[in-house]
């Protein structure tokens, strides 16, 4: 097969190759700054019993481009009949070469007392599911969609680059020196966003709440769950972030946090030092407070 190149005036240059290169210098998202909700900025959900919707605003869907002005159109949602089991449905722009369109369109999850979002279609030659939003499908054939999680990626009109909305996730707590502590996922809070396709900014914290009734603090360094598993490409010590104990108020410590990668390459410990006038170990108390924030590489895309 001869070498094909373009496009140029008088080249042929078909749409597959489009398709194809225009990934490299039109990534994938929707346009304009990063909103603080699901239901701001562009393409902002909406919905009504059980039908939702994606408001005006602009997106690149893999090397397409998509423009809604108008008052957006309503996507019905399959009633979940399942008699107990809530179900995830997704909302996508899809980008579709065969039909020459990009459309949104519902994807329907299963019924499960953990309901995952459904697979998205991403076919280059074919069919390709950019996610905006993920939703909750209540079970007896109910109608109050819920648990709405903003999956929108951003991609900046100046050319700044592109980023996703921050996801909350509940960081596990572990020690190196004993056995978990355990407390309740209210305390243990966390959000995470993909700067680009390898890069993870996350912030976590944990508050300590009614000690003494056989939590187990266990001893040595603490470790937080990282949302996505890191790469190994080089030594744990050498990603850093910033990491603080706040002593119920009084006093804030200041530490570092880094990545520990002696088991799954899935955890941030973190390592705090005395205050002035203080030695260690520092007791935990009630009111106290961990903090940790870290950029690093993530494993896969």
């Amino acid at each position: 097969m001869p070498d094909v190149y373009g496009p140029f005036d008088g080249t042929p240059w078909a749409q597959a190759q489009w398709y194809r290169h225009s990934p490299t210098w039109a990534p994938s998202g929707v346009l304009g700054a990063p909103a603080v909700s699901p239901t701001t900025g562009g393409l902002a959900f909406g919905s009504s019993g059980l039908n939702v919707s994606a408001g005006p605003g602009r997106a690149e869907v893999r090397g397409a481009g998509f423009e809604r002005t108008g008052t957006p159109p309503l996507q019905p949602v399959v009633p979940n009949t399942n008699s107990s089991l809530w179900r995830r449905d997704r909302l996508v722009l899809r980008r579709d070469v065969i039909a020459k369109t990009v459309t949104t369109v519902v994807l329907q999850g299963a019924p499960s007392a953990s309901p995952a979002a459904p697979a998205l279609q991403q076919n280059e030659d074919g069919q390709w599911d950019e996610p905006l939003f993920s939703f909750l499908v209540p079970p007896d054939s109910g109608t109050a969609i819920s648990g709405v999680v903003d999956e929108r990626s951003w991609v900046s009109p100046s050319g700044a680059g592109h980023y996703t909305a921050w996801q909350p996730f509940t960081p596990t707590l572990t020690s190196s020196g004993g056995s978990q502590p355990l407390m309740n996922a209210a305390n243990r809070i966390g959000r995470y966003r993909r700067i680009d396709a390898l890069t993870i900014e996350c912030e976590m914290h944990f508050r300590w709440v009614s000690l003494g009734l056989g939590e187990g603090l266990g001893s040595g360094d603490y470790r937080f769950g990282l949302p996505v598993p890191a790469a190994a490409w080089y030594p744990a010590e050498f990603t850093l972030g910033v990491a603080t104990y706040v002593d119920a108020g009084t006093a804030v410590h200041a530490g570092v946090a880094n990545l520990d990668f002696s088991g799954s390459r899935s955890n941030v410990q973190i390592v705090v030092g005395p205050r002035v006038g203080a030695s260690l170990p520092t007791i935990p108390a009630n009111g106290d407070l961990y903090t940790a924030s870290l950029t690093y590489q993530a494993a896969s895309p």
